[in-house]
């Protein structure tokens, strides 16, 4: 079973936010992936903004399956304007007939 941390990512007195999740237990070692990667929405933002503030805040743990449901739902309760995020966690399901 592979637990994953739900998280985000902001500066403080800044309303943007980045909602992200990982499978380290550190989450001190994700901020520095995000840092060094430069690879997501996040990172180039917080490389324009600065990395001296960010705040990286755990918001739930869940299985790694259900990862991308929780991930979709964080995003979902922040102001769209807000959000670093640029893709959405969880596509809308496909299955259903197209009318």
């Amino acid at each position: 079973m592979v637990i994953v941390r739900i998280y985000k990512m902001n500066i403080p007195n800044d309303p943007k936010v980045y909602i992200g999740s990982t499978t380290q237990k550190d989450l001190k070692k994700r901020l520095a992936g995000h840092r060094s990667n430069g690879d997501t929405s996040a990172d180039a933002y917080f490389s324009e903004e600065g990395w001296d503030d960010v705040i990286m805040t755990e918001l739930e743990t869940c299985l790694y399956e259900d990862r991308l449901i929780r991930e979709q739902y964080w995003m979902d309760k922040q102001n769209p304007d807000d959000l670093i995020n640029i893709k959405r966690a969880k596509r809308k399901d496909r299955s259903r007939s197209r009318d």
